[in-house]
């Protein structure tokens, strides 16, 4: 009866349920993936930290273990490509805990991304987190069809504080998929009309885009650098 207890455990879909990362803060960056950084131009890869752009383990100024994301003004891209296999007809649980120093509008904190960005049908980005402001909104991109905001806050995002974004969604082929997403505890946004995935998708944390353009930019370089600690990214196959 023991054996045959355990064996239902193991089939249970509790048992079967997957943690793809699990990164807690002062952990370096290959604990949640790979690190990606570029610097002014899409493509413009650098390979290392230097003192302009960065992702590296440390504390945020309160003195919190975090992993620390640094970009100055011209620089375009320092994220994290997620750790896992992602894959159709499957559903998952992101956990992400960060603070921000400064917003920008266009800033991404977070990008569910295909990998090959122009294969049929084209959808680059299924579904973002950007900020328009200081406002954070969800982005998504139909297949075939242009990037559309769905949800804005309705109050700015409160800086140098941590705060807490859990998404759960489907990425199933044969009907239109879910999308929900918390804020600090509180259910803000939940639609089941999105299509989340076109072919092969994964997860990106840190910060990309809001970069000072190259020229006719007459912004101050200060509106456009930034800082983001990472205290915690786990996500889960369920």
């Amino acid at each position: 009866m023991k054996q045959f207890a355990l064996f239902l455990l193991a089939c249970s879909p509790i048992a079967l349920a997957a943690t793809l990362i699990n990164y807690q803060g002062g952990q370096p960056a290959s604990a949640m993936g790979s690190s990606q950084l570029e610097g002014q131009e899409l493509g413009d890869h650098i390979y290392g930290n230097t003192a302009n752009v960065y992702i590296k383990p440390g504390n945020d100024p309160k003195g919190v273990p975090a992993l620390s994301f640094h970009r100055d003004a011209h620089f375009r891209r320092a994220e994290v490509k997620g750790a896992g296999t992602y894959s159709a007809g499957k559903s998952y649980r992101v956990n992400y805990r960060f603070s921000l120093a400064k917003t920008h509008s266009g800033l991404v904190i977070f990008q569910w991304k295909k990998e090959d960005k122009v294969a049929a049908p084209v959808q680059n980005i299924p579904f973002n987190l950007q900020f328009t402001g200081g406002t954070l909104t969800i982005g998504y991109t139909a297949p075939d069809q242009g990037y559309a905001t769905i949800w804005s806050a309705n109050s700015p995002l409160s800086l140098n504080t941590q705060h807490h974004i859990e998404l759960e969604f489907d990425t199933a082929t044969s009907h239109p998929n879910t999308l929900r997403m918390s804020v600090d505890g509180a259910q803000v946004f939940s639609r089941s009309d999105l299509h989340l995935w076109t072919g092969a998708t994964y997860p990106k944390f840190g910060i990309y885009r809001g970069e000072k353009a190259a020229t006719g930019d007459t912004s101050p370089d200060l509106d456009h650098v930034f800082d983001s600690w990472v205290y915690q990214v786990v996500v889960e196959e369920l």
